[in-house]
Parts: C-alpha cells; sequence; structure tokens
C-alpha cells in the first residue's frame, strides 16, 4: 500500500453585494493506495474531515525508464489532451497520488521542454526547509 500526504491552501471569496469577504483555508489530503488501484482519500478543512473511496482505475505508474516520451505519455495517458495545458492538468492530478524520483521528475521537465510555445528563462533553485 502507498500512502500520500499533502497539504494546501485555498482562497475562497464570497460577494454579498457591495460586501467581499475572502478568507484563506488550509487543506490536508491523505491518500492510500491499495495495490489493485483503489485508493481512500481523507480531505481535511476548517476542522471537517471528508473521506473518499475511488474503484480501481487503469491508470499505470510512471515509467521506471523516464524518458521525455515516456513520461509524456505516461501523463497524457487519459486522451483528453495533447498540448502543454493538457499535460500540466494532468500532471496536477497525478501529483496528488504519485511521487516521482528525482530521474523520473527530469523526465516530466524534459518532455514540458518539447512542447511547442514552452521556452526555459532561467534555472530555478529549491526552496529552503522552512522546518530548519
Amino acid at each position: 500500500m502507498k500512502h500520500f500526504r499533502y497539504e494546501t491552501w485555498s482562497l475562497f471569496t464570497r460577494i454579498d453585494g457591495d460586501r467581499v469577504t475572502s478568507e484563506v483555508v488550509p487543506q490536508s489530503y491523505e491518500t492510500w493506495k491499495q495495490p489493485d488501484g483503489s485508493t481512500r482519500q481523507v480531505q481535511t478543512s476548517n476542522g471537517t474531515s471528508t473521506t473518499v473511496d475511488f474503484p480501481s482505475t487503469d491508470r499505470p505508474d510512471p515509467p521506471r525508464a523516464p524518458r521525455p516520451e515516456s513520461m509524456k505519455q505516461w501523463v497524457l495517458s487519459q486522451r483528453d489532451g495533447t498540448g502543454a495545458e493538457a499535460f500540466l492538468n494532468r500532471l496536477n492530478e497525478r501529483s496528488l497520488d504519485t511521487v516521482l524520483t528525482p530521474q523520473q521528475s527530469a523526465g516530466i521537465l524534459r518532455a514540458l521542454a518539447s512542447f511547442d510555445g514552452v521556452e526555459y528563462h532561467r534555472g530555478v533553485q529549491d526552496r529552503p526547509d522552512v522546518r530548519e
């Protein structure tokens, strides 16, 4: 069984006539993926937890040999688009229950760079660990 946990936040805005109220709401997600591909996800927001069970899917694991073309095929395997936008949308979904190796992450970046209109402008630097 694989276990994934991540935390995020969402900005919720309510417009009531002339009054606009916004709130930053922290959220956490925990996902357990069974060997048969079925998953259970617990989402916690504002102290309330919601559990959802998903049946097994035909989503394959990421390729072990992370060449750009194989990573592109893995991300876009649901066949609902072929461009960079579809790639980024699907990648976001894949990231919810998949932890990539450094080599697979590099393959993802190389796959993204292969799309028309995607340009490299400068390097990136990892953030310092905020817990230090």
